[in-house]
């Protein structure tokens, strides 16, 4: 589009009928501009007209009293006169009748309607100014009136968000069709593949550790470029789980049971985890407890006295959460623009590269947004829906090359089954397609603990077993790992993992160690003794949290 075709786009777009409307109703009821839920500014406003009428409008209701009543025609026009050149266009539009048939007429109870319907066109133009041709979505040069009527119809029936998810996923579209880096490049299978066994020597193919040191062992750490799913039923501590893996890589200190202290933390690299269900409260008292080694409960409760050891460790256990680049996002409604627009935020501004999203549900948002990518009238089942939220979640991580973790809820019927698999799944086994690892996590069961009875003789008996259903080009691609997990503190001991016939199998934890400096993972050591399981483990509850101590490092002085 050239500038004049720009240009008579924007004059077309304009909506001078709700503009007229929005100011009468303000001029009446001043109330309706201080609410939260409206944002206007010199953006939304084509002509020099409309943005002189509303910015003292504006000005007169925002230097005066909350309580105000109204603003007549005569306060705005006195207002507008205080500044000679705005006057000069104001009165060259004869702007007081305008002021004063719009005050006339006012209905207030018609702002929210025209209020929504500007800003729209308000966006549209926006895109116009900006190269975006518009005219897919609403054609401002049809002449035809009953097509005039359906396109009308179609924005009246869409959201602000929902306009700006349309036009990004055209975007979207658009950058992967001419993207440069093809995911389908031809090679030879021998091109390079000595300088990989090198180094795949020196550095084997491991990502960041898991707070289990068997996900480790299994996993082979959080791998950049995969996507894994943790599922269990309500309070099944799916959110806790996430919450100390991402914390178990990018705090600076961690408290140590072994130690009785806090110890530094050789990970420590920026992480976010976007919460649909619970707000920062929640989080960050789930954060505290895991870096503290105080149970949550102690924390939410105030169950410590001021100056009290407790209270001392948790203040530095606040200091290095602080200090740590530990990001969190509350989203209870999305759409997968959301979604991707906030995780590509994070990569560029703060270079975020492991993610926990908790958790994939169905919101009014993504319904819609997906139905109206498939086109008007489209009707989804629900496993439909999160399978393609799924899929977008693992493009992401391969486009951004980023680990993500997310968790879903498990379906009604899942405690009628015998084994504990995709069909155990909320979305059904089409969900679990498109990731890499795939975990149920849930608490022993009688049932549990009697088909492990002949372990648990000479092996401690765990509340824990996380069903591994899935993992993408690995050894071991189904197992259970049994363990001692104390939600309270999110600290998880390793017992021993099985197959699904409850035989033990040979599998170690697995610590991941660090090349010097850089936070990228080199090797891997096996320890069998379980001796930093055991030094990290859930301790019993003294009634005063987790082995406080009365050291306060001097860095947190």
């Amino acid at each position: 589009m050239n500038k004049v075709d720009i240009q008579n786009a924007i004059v077309k777009l304009e909506r001078k009928r709700e503009f007229f409307a929005i100011v009468g109703a303000v001029m009446a009821e001043p109330s309706l501009l201080r609410s939260k839920d409206v944002d206007l500014s010199p953006k939304d406003f084509h002509s020099k007209f409309q943005s002189i009428i509303f910015g003292n409008l504006n000005n007169i209701i925002f230097k005066n009293e909350a309580d105000m009543q109204k603003v007549t025609a005569e306060d705005l026009d006195g207002e507008i006169s205080k500044r000679n050149k705005q006057y000069e266009i104001y009165d060259r539009q004869d702007g007081y009748t305008f002021l004063k048939e719009a005050y006339e007429t006012a209905n207030p109870s018609t702002f929210k309607s025209n209020y929504e319907t500007f800003k729209k066109y308000a966006l549209l133009r926006t895109y116009v100014k900006n190269g975006i041709d518009v005219k897919e979505l609403f054609d401002y040069d049809e002449e035809d009136f009953v097509k005039q009527a359906e396109q009308q119809d179609r924005i009246d029936g869409m959201t602000i968000d929902e306009i700006i998810d349309y036009f990004s996923l055209k975007m979207n579209a658009l950058r992967d069709e001419w993207r440069t880096q093809d995911d389908t490049r031809a090679f030879k299978a021998g091109d390079g593949i000595l300088e990989l066994l090198d180094k795949l020597k020196e550095s084997p193919d491991f990502g960041l550790p898991f707070n289990n040191l068997y996900y480790n062992t299994i996993f082979r750490g959080m791998r950049k470029g995969k996507l894994m799913i943790r599922s269990s039923n309500t309070a099944g501590g799916k959110t806790r789980q996430a919450v100390a893996d991402m914390a178990r890589i990018s705090m600076p200190k961690l408290w140590s049971n072994e130690k009785n202290d806090f110890v530094d933390n050789p990970y420590c690299v920026p992480a976010l985890i976007i919460s649909t269900e619970l707000d920062k409260q929640e989080l960050q008292t789930m954060v505290l407890a895991y870096v503290s080694g105080i149970s949550e409960e102690v924390i939410v409760e105030g169950k410590y006295d001021e100056g009290s050891i407790i209270h001392k460790r948790l203040v530095l256990g606040t200091k290095i959460i602080a200090r740590s680049d530990f990001y969190m996002e509350y989203m209870p409604d999305f759409s997968i623009g959301d979604v991707e627009t906030t995780i590509e935020s994070y990569i560029l501004k703060h270079k975020v590269e492991h993610i926990a999203f908790d958790y994939i549900q169905i919101t009014p948002k993504l319904s819609r947004t997906i139905m109206a990518s498939f086109g008007a009238g489209t009707s989804l089942r629900e496993d439909q829906i999160l399978r393609t939220f799924t899929v977008a979640l693992k493009s992401i991580c391969e486009k951004q090359r980023v680990f993500i973790m997310t968790s879903t809820q498990l379906n009604r019927t899942f405690k009628d089954k015998d084994e504990r698999d995709t069909n155990s799944l909320r979305g059904g086994s089409a969900q679990a397609d498109p990731i890499d690892m795939g975990v149920i996590s849930l608490r022993t069961t009688e049932q549990d603990l009697n088909n492990i009875k002949g372990i648990t003789q000479t092996k401690k008996t765990p509340n824990y077993a996380h069903h591994i259903y899935k993992n993408r080009g690995a050894q071991v691609t189904e197992a259970i790992v049994w363990t001692i997990m104390d939600l309270g503190v999110m600290q998880e001991e390793v017992l021993f993992v099985t197959n699904k016939n409850y035989t033990l199998i040979n599998i170690n934890p697995t610590l991941i160690e660090l090349k010097d400096g850089n936070n990228q993972p080199k090797q891997t050591r096996a320890d069998s003794d379980l001796k930093y399981a055991k030094a990290n483990a859930p301790v019993e509850d003294n009634g005063f949290g987790h082995n406080p101590t009365n050291e306060i490092p001097d860095e947190f002085r």
